[in-house]
């Protein structure tokens, strides 16, 4: 049996000090509050029931080449009515993505052993192909330029390659270890590298001329701010009669109090020099307080990576038409049919049309009807009454297979006995209990994964 981790008693009661409470209520974060983050982390975990993956024709829509073109053009005829928000996490760091290079770094000493031994004893063979591919990343072009000023032709193969990860990690040039991941150097243009931000504002530029208005909102740490300002000054500047007259690019930084407590390797809450708790920023779901304040028709989320190049942004462009198609038109039966219940008295011819709508365009299997009126039409209407999503997915195969270790499936959850408490939704792998045999054959085997485009 695995062991439990143990709390600390004085903070499982949540006998926080005097001085704590006053902490808590200026970054206004409540006890309550933290005592359920201490809950969840040591807590029983709660996992998202699945029901079964996600299928075409069963939560997936296959659409035909005449949908694809309907959708598309439905859009452009609308979309200049309408306004337009890309909301774009943007707030994580390189250090994520140079993990390896950090640990590099801090544990290899080539006076003791070679390049080769470190890599057999770490086991972590994939980071020999950043070295012997490293002219291929965008940096490399300006990684060079400061080799050749320090001449390292003669200098020993093993300590030049612990010398371009201090380069890389920590010289004024680069500092990956600490720069946004939206400001690294992301994509090759000739002789240039472009940035995930300036990518993500180009493209915009290209697509947003076709709506009423336009915001390309990014949500960043209170400390990067000024780093964001600096990099979009230069864009205004390249591009100042589009931004004078175009869209807007905005920021805001994630909520105070929804920042989570972090624990030491024994459990014990962490805390600084200063005896205060420690708090870091938690994942994209404590960004819904941001998207709440976001106002407009249409909001497209994607994250700050998920950029393609030049060269395939042509058919992104066309692939987002569709999606947004499809959203407007759905919307427009929905308002339609709540239109139609909000005026007249329901009755069981009327809501056999409504089911037969939301098992072509919801995949909601719902066969009989009781006598309750009432309730089976207050059931309908919450289904129809909310926020309406369309997300792209994509079919899995071995060539994505690595990707879906790190993105959602998308899945029906609930226990499918009640035909109204079941919905879609994209599940991440640390939201299932894979302890459980019928949960985790679920989850493998779904054959589609989301793009991370909704």
């Amino acid at each position: 049996m695995k062991p439990q981790p143990i709390i600390n008693a004085e903070y499982k009661k949540g006998n926080f000090s005097p001085k704590d409470l006053l902490y808590f209520k200026v970054r206004n974060i409540s006890p309550k509050k933290v005592n359920a983050q201490i809950e969840a982390l040591f807590g029983k975990r709660k996992y998202i029931p699945l029901y079964k993956p996600a299928i075409p024709h069963d939560g997936i829509h296959v659409l035909t080449e005449n949908e694809q073109v309907d959708f598309s053009n439905h859009f452009n005829e609308v979309a200049k009515h309408l306004e337009l928000c890309h909301f774009i996490p943007a707030s994580g760091v390189g250090s994520r993505m140079f993990h390896d290079l950090l640990q590099f770094y801090e544990e290899y000493n080539p006076e003791v052993e070679s390049f080769g031994h470190y890599i057999n004893r770490t086991k972590n063979y994939d980071f020999l192909l950043f070295f012997k591919e490293k002219r291929k990343f965008p940096f490399y072009a300006d990684l060079k330029k400061i080799l050749t000023k320090m001449d390292t032709v003669d200098m020993d193969k093993e300590k030049k390659k612990l010398l371009i990860a201090r380069i890389l990690l920590y010289s004024d040039s680069f500092q990956f270890a600490s720069c946004p991941k939206a400001l690294l150097p992301f994509h090759n243009e000739g002789e240039n590298s472009r940035t995930a931000f300036e990518e993500q504002i180009d493209q915009f530029i290209g697509f947003s001329n076709k709506f009423k208005t336009s915001e390309l909102h990014f949500t960043l740490n209170q400390d990067q701010q000024l780093l964001y300002k600096m990099a979009l000054s230069k864009k205004v500047h390249k591009h100042l009669l589009v931004f004078q007259h175009g869209p807007k690019v905005t920021f805001s930084s994630q909520m105070e109090h929804t920042h989570t407590i972090l624990v030491d390797s024994n459990n014990n809450i962490l805390r600084d020099d200063n005896k205060k708790v420690v708090f870091k920023p938690g994942g994209h779901g404590t960004l819904l307080e941001n998207l709440n304040k976001v106002e407009a028709d249409i909001i497209y989320i994607s994250t700050i990576d998920n950029i393609a190049t030049k060269e395939i942004q042509k058919k992104i462009t066309q692939m987002r038409e569709m999606l947004f198609g499809k959203l407007l038109l759905t919307q427009t039966s929905i308002f339609e049919y709540l239109k139609q219940m909000d005026a007249c008295q329901m009755n069981n011819g009327h809501l056999k049309g409504l089911l037969q709508f939301l098992k072509t365009e919801f995949f909601y299997n719902i066969s009989t009807l009781t006598e309750d009126v009432g309730t089976e039409e207050a059931n309908i209407r919450s289904i129809l009454n909310r926020p309406l999503r369309v997300c792209g997915v994509i079919a899995n195969n071995e060539q994505y297979r690595s990707v879906t270790e790190t993105t959602g499936i998308p899945c029906w959850i609930g226990n499918g006995k009640d035909p109204y408490n079941i919905s879609l939704q994209i599940v991440q792998k640390e939201e299932v209990n894979l302890n459980s045999p019928e949960q985790k054959k679920i989850f493998n085997n779904a054959t589609y994964f989301n793009g991370r485009k909704i």
